[in-house]
């Protein structure tokens, strides 16, 4: 195999430079505000197995199949909206995380958004939320709950030497983008050591969802086991409203951290596996494929 020209491999080595300098400084920056915030992995859980119930359609028929196994589901992590559905209050999840960029911006908080706050503050048994570092002051703000510990984590990014990513998970200095929720659903549950981690509703089908109206504005049928929303999605970043292109690469970056989580995984020793059978997700061992195999085996 032939060696890359001279020039690339010189511009990936200031690439390389250039990414590491500036995460050095947005830490030093993140640390200056927030002091020793670093959320490192711990063995704390280390040989246990919990889930995960994001907010897909299909988990309306996953959770019936656990419920009618008599499953305890308060071992779990929830995520953003869950706590408006009714089965919310009956399983008393362990864990939830919050990562839209909406509930740390407190001047664009909708009804929606503050029904969330109220019923977490309904809440009567104990549970860790998990929410970006930047936002921990809002949301004390308006989570108000003895039985609630808020835990902020970091949102800054490594985009330098692949070989050092995990390393930085582990120690908590960098973590991955939380481009969909779930993502950061799995890097706490990984840093606090769980050993198997199972995936239910996550669907991730984005585009099925997608349709361009005769204003040519981009709409989503945000579809959940709760119940589905239309919206247009009217979103500006960085000066530029977001059309099919931006969503499309938005979650494409979404299967590149789950790629990234099951490398973590993998590095400490730890499994992911894909309980969601019409799930677009293919970082993971889906569960399907350890029924087929323990079939095999019976049969042989």
């Amino acid at each position: 195999m032939s060696k890359r020209p001279l020039h690339i491999r010189t511009m990936d080595v200031f690439s390389y430079i250039v990414a590491s300098l500036r995460f050095a400084y947005h830490q030093r920056q993140e640390k200056k505000l927030y002091g020793d915030y670093f959320f490192s992995y711990t063995p704390l859980h280390k040989g246990e197995s919990i889930r995960i119930l994001a907010n897909g359609p299909s988990l309306n028929k996953e959770l019936e199949e656990l419920i009618s196994k008599n499953i305890d589901l308060s071992n779990s992590l929830v995520l953003n909206y869950f706590v408006s559905s009714d089965i919310f209050t009956k399983i008393k999840p362990r864990y939830y995380c919050l990562a839209d960029p909406l509930f740390f911006t407190e001047e664009n908080y909708t009804e929606k958004v503050h029904k969330l706050f109220e019923e977490l503050n309904k809440v009567d048994w104990e549970i860790t939320l998990f929410v970006w570092i930047q936002g921990v002051a809002t949301i004390n703000k308006y989570v108000q709950n003895k039985n609630i510990t808020i835990k902020g984590i970091s949102t800054l990014t490594y985009e330098g030497s692949e070989s050092r990513r995990n390393e930085y998970y582990e120690k908590g200095i960098a973590v991955p983008s939380y481009v969909n929720v779930t993502i950061m659903g799995l890097y706490v549950l990984l840093n606090l050591g769980y050993s198997e981690i199972c995936l239910y509703g996550v669907d991730h089908t984005f585009l099925k969802e997608i349709v361009i109206d005769d204003d040519n504005d981009l709409c989503i049928l945000n579809q959940h086991f709760y119940g589905d929303e239309f919206r247009k999605y009217n979103e500006i970043r960085d000066g530029i409203k977001w059309g099919v292109s931006e969503f499309i690469y938005n979650y494409y970056l979404t299967f590149v951290e789950h790629k990234r989580m099951r490398n973590y995984a993998d590095y400490l020793g730890a499994s992911i596996i894909n309980c969601t059978h019409a799930s677009w997700i293919d970082a993971y061992t889906r569960i399907a494929q350890m029924e087929k195999q323990s079939e095999n085996n019976i049969q042989s």
